[in-house]
């Protein structure tokens, strides 16, 4: 409700084909598009991280035998949803110091985690871990390929 005698704030109209800046958007959408960045983030650290640990229980449990490799690889599936849990919470408590510092720097902070999951996700040991459970996944179909690329491999040597 304005008083009378009060001007109205008005709006900055953008012009046709152009987008709007960062800091022209209204305060809410500034905020949604950290916790947006900060959401992509941690999950692309998320999936590098499962990928990673479910890689290297796909080779430390190799096998048909239930006890040998099921139960293991079950164990580590429950251990790994136990370990977000709790990572997240941990995240949470980090966030709210991270908030009062400014809206930006839990989405910072991600981005930082995010480099450094890329980092670790470029190196030769995730590259095998993801080899790994790429034979326990796709079964036949991948041993069809990596039999193939051998034979390759082989042929032009």
């Amino acid at each position: 409700m304005t008083r009378r005698g009060a001007v109205k704030p008005t709006r900055r109209r953008l012009e046709p084909g152009s987008s709007p800046s960062p800091d022209s958007l209204p305060p809410r959408w500034r905020q949604y598009l950290w916790i947006a960045a900060e959401i992509g983030l941690l999950l692309l650290v998320a999936l590098v991280a499962t990928l990673t640990v479910m890689g290297r229980a796909s080779s430390w449990f190799g096998g048909t035998s239930l006890t040998e490799s099921l139960l293991p690889f079950a164990g580590t599936v429950l251990f790994l949803a136990i370990a977000g849990s709790a990572v997240f919470w941990l995240w949470m408590r980090l966030r709210r110091v991270l908030v009062r510092r400014g809206p930006g720097w839990p989405a910072l902070a991600a981005l930082i985690l995010a480099i450094g999951a890329l980092g670790f996700a470029m190196r030769p040991a995730f590259r095998i871990d993801l080899a790994s459970l790429r034979s326990l996944v796709g079964g036949a179909e991948q041993a069809g390929k990596d039999s193939i690329a051998h034979q390759v491999f082989a042929a032009y040597r």
